[in-house]
């Protein structure tokens, strides 16, 4: 079993950051939609699509390497690149934001205004996604 680190670099960092741009880029989307959209009364809502399927493609990325690198023999603490540890921590905390979030939406409708900024879930999702998108910054730092 190897017991160094994975190694990323500025490649690693460059996907994971254009990848971020998608996500954020949805996050963007989808409060245009909730200011502009007086009618949005669903979670299921092409914004939504843009905002999780970045998501998914940044997690899926991230979590491709995890394993790719677990399966090359790094242990899994290690098995991430300096920096993306958080990341993973990131994911899974934006998985159970975004679960919690459809199950809100569902049951109490869409927030507004200062609401939907200080909604539990959406605290939960601001969290993970910032875990997420800070990434290559902390793989830079610790470079």
């Amino acid at each position: 079993m190897l017991e160094h680190q994975a190694s990323g670099g500025s490649g690693y960092d460059w996907t994971v950051a254009l990848l971020s741009g998608w996500f954020v880029g949805g996050l963007f989307l989808d409060g245009w939609a909730h200011r502009h959209v007086p009618e949005l009364e669903s979670f299921f809502t092409p914004w939504h699509v843009v905002f999780y399927t970045g998501f998914l493609a940044v997690a899926g990325f991230l979590m491709a390497m995890l394993m790719r690198n677990h399966a090359k023999g790094y242990p899994w603490q290690h098995a991430m690149p300096p920096g993306y540890e958080l990341a993973v921590l990131g994911v899974l905390i934006f998985m159970v934001g975004g679960v919690g979030d459809m199950i809100w939406h569902e049951l109490f409708g869409v927030e507004s205004n200062v609401e939907a900024l200080l909604s539990p879930t959406h605290l939960l999702l601001a969290a993970g996604m910032t875990l997420i998108i800070s990434g290559p910054s902390r793989a830079g730092w610790r470079r």
